[in-house]
């Protein structure tokens, strides 16, 4: 499981790259642990932020998203969505994908 220093160093990698991207298209894992990723379409972000060992997003339609990496989860960038462990993806204005990719499945969306 990362350890709250990795998951503060993810979030400062993460912030300058998503602050003010639009979510053009998003799609994840049919498990209920990851739908809530669909609902970001047309959102913006507008800060990444950290509680203990959960990332939190804030998007500019007052909705937060609220990802627990688990075990083995990422979050990082990706240049398709064909990895078989991408559990949830989010196509950016920019032509960028901000991928949560989770071998077990043990990561949550919220």
């Amino acid at each position: 499981m990362p350890e709250l220093p990795e998951v503060e160093t993810i979030r400062r990698q993460l912030e300058p790259w998503l602050v003010g991207r639009e979510v053009l298209y998003a799609g994840s894992h049919p498990s209920e642990k990851f739908l809530p990723a669909r609902d970001t379409i047309g959102a913006v972000f507008e800060q990444v932020n950290r509680r203990g060992k959960f990332l939190l997003i804030s998007l500019d339609d007052d909705s937060e998203l609220i990802i627990h990496l688990g075990m083995t989860g990422q979050l990082r960038p990706f240049s398709d969505i064909s990895d078989p462990y991408l559990r949830a993806w989010w196509q950016l204005d920019d032509g960028r994908i901000l991928g949560f990719r989770d071998v077990r499945r043990f990561g949550r969306i919220r």
